[in-house]
């Protein structure tokens, strides 16, 4: 293979690159490694390019990529979506101007919030805001109904596209090149599959890494076959939870074990995120203990330590809730195994005592219809409220009095750490890593996953005592920075410098 560069090269591959919790932790990572030491690449799969549109969007025009457009890339790359966002140099040279001195202030403004507003200024990436942005109405008050987003506006860019775009173009200024593998999809397609297995096999081979890593689980599959086949010296796979149960029946489930036990026998090591996920890789006997390491996943905490956040996005702005409401609310994809059902009816329950109440859940996915139908069946229509996917996380976040995490099952729970950040209590179910997170009646308050009325009642409990809220809060707050983006790259270059001088490569 072709190792030219005095650098270590390390390509990353993951299914989808949009802004869920696995795709911002491989951007922070990417765009977070030293380009002194590391020339980084990424692979993304299709998936990331084509998010399906929000149910009652009312808008059926076609969407724009979230992905930036394809243009030839040099030394023969140039097949079937490998995509080069914007460069046109050599693969083994960056921009000149990312060296020296100043790479490390490049990388502390993206990474840190100095200059955030300015690499996701949407005109950098071809994105009228004005034109697009989805609004959600100012002045909210209880018993209106909103989706969060203006009815009559046109938009052909979601926003959750247009800030996974706003990724592509940092990445693109740090010098990180990007290959779209259009077969590389979640589901489960044997043909399309295949097909994605020789992509990534012949990127692997062009461009000689020295370092694959893998994100997710159809990633991890098909590019740690890939690389054994290319015969790459290390490869670490980040999981980023687990599919062992919650997702699939039983059949399907043991499955994707022996999938997992499989590749990991290829696998230089298994990051976990928490000690919790680690051990359910243990119990499932998908690689021996010396295999494993625990590195939490990353989060910008600037973002979330300051009241309002991220201000480069005025129109991501949370309603103003009546004076005095009880706000409760969840972040995340609408989805079955993010439990937000379980959320509505805690919700239905509290509001026949908490007149106040109000229920904010934001995020996007395919479940928005029926829950909205759901919150309308449980007579909480014009109590609960459902911004969509939303940039500024923060601000919303900070809107509310506490913050819950209703998962079926979670690999770690990026928001709980954001919301412990934001310095606001947590209710979380007791699953996964939520449970290393959530130190029980210090920060927050676990509870067991599907239990609505178990959900109700540790909500209830924090209604009725403030001092209690602000106090885990606080406790929070003080625990957030061991989960800083900061640590977490640090780590992984520990993890990648030992891996080296293992297997004495460079």
């Amino acid at each position: 293979m072709n190792r030219t560069s005095d650098r270590i090269k390390v390509l990353h591959v993951i299914t989808r690159f949009d802004k869920g919790g696995s795709a911002e932790n491989t951007f922070l990572t990417v765009s977070g490694l030293d380009p002194r030491r590391y020339e980084t690449f990424l692979i993304a799969g299709g998936g990331a390019q084509d998010p399906p549109p929000p149910p009652g969007s009312g808008s059926s025009a076609p969407r724009r990529r979230a992905t930036p457009a394809k243009r030839p890339l040099e030394n023969d790359l140039s097949f079937h979506g490998v995509v080069d966002p914007g460069s046109r140099s050599n693969l083994n040279t960056r921009d000149s101007r990312l060296h020296g001195n100043d790479e490390g202030g490049l990388r502390n403004s993206r990474l840190w919030g100095n200059d955030e507003g300015g690499l996701r200024n949407s005109r950098s990436c071809g994105i009228d805001e004005g034109e697009h942005s989805r609004q959600i109405p100012q002045g909210l008050a209880t018993g209106s109904r909103c989706r969060g987003f203006s009815e009559g506006a046109s938009t052909d860019v979601d926003p959750e596209s247009a800030a996974a775009e706003d990724n592509y173009q940092a990445l693109r200024v740090s010098g990180v090149k990007t290959f779209i593998v259009s077969e590389l999809v979640r589901r489960v397609d044997p043909l399309r599959d295949l097909r994605a297995f020789f992509r990534v096999r012949r990127i692997i081979r062009r461009l000689g890494p020295h370092i694959v890593h893998t994100h997710t689980s159809k990633a991890g599959i098909i590019g740690r076959l890939a690389a054994l086949s290319a015969r790459v010296p290390i490869v670490v796979h980040t999981p980023h939870g687990h599919i062992f149960w919650g997702y699939f029946g039983t059949v399907v489930s043991r499955f994707f074990i022996c999938l997992e036990t499989i590749a990991a026998r290829s696998t230089d090591r298994l990051i976990m995120l928490t000690e919790q996920e680690k051990a359910d890789h243990l119990h499932h006997r998908i690689a021996p203990p010396d295999k494993f390491v625990v590195i939490h996943s990353g989060v910008r905490l600037e973002a979330f330590s300051v009241p309002g956040g991220d201000e480069g996005h005025p129109e991501d702005k949370p309603p103003a809730f009546p004076p005095g409401a009880f706000v409760i609310g969840a972040v995340g994809r609408l989805t079955a195994i993010k439990g937000q059902r379980y959320l509505l009816t805690a919700a239905a329950e509290l509001a026949r005592e908490i007149p106040e109440l109000i229920c904010l859940i934001v995020g996007e996915g395919e479940m928005r219809r029926e829950l909205e139908e759901e919150a309308a069946v449980l007579g909480m229509g014009g109590r609960v409220v459902f911004p969509g996917w939303r940039r500024d996380v923060g601000a919303y976040i900070s809107a509310l009095d506490v913050f819950v995490m209703p998962s079926l099952n979670e690999g770690m729970g990026r928001v709980v750490v954001e919301a412990m950040a934001s310095g606001r209590p947590v209710v979380a179910s007791d699953v996964g890593g939520l449970r290393n997170l959530v130190i029980q009646g210090q920060n927050g308050l676990l509870v067991p996953p599907g239990d609505a009325a178990a959900l109700a009642a540790a909500i209830r409990m924090l209604y009725r005592d403030p001092a209690r809220r602000r106090a885990m809060g606080e406790e929070g707050r003080r625990r957030a920075p061991a989960f800083s983006a900061g640590a977490m790259i640090e780590k992984i270059d520990d993890l990648y410098r030992e891996l080296l001088r293992e297997r004495h490569v460079c």
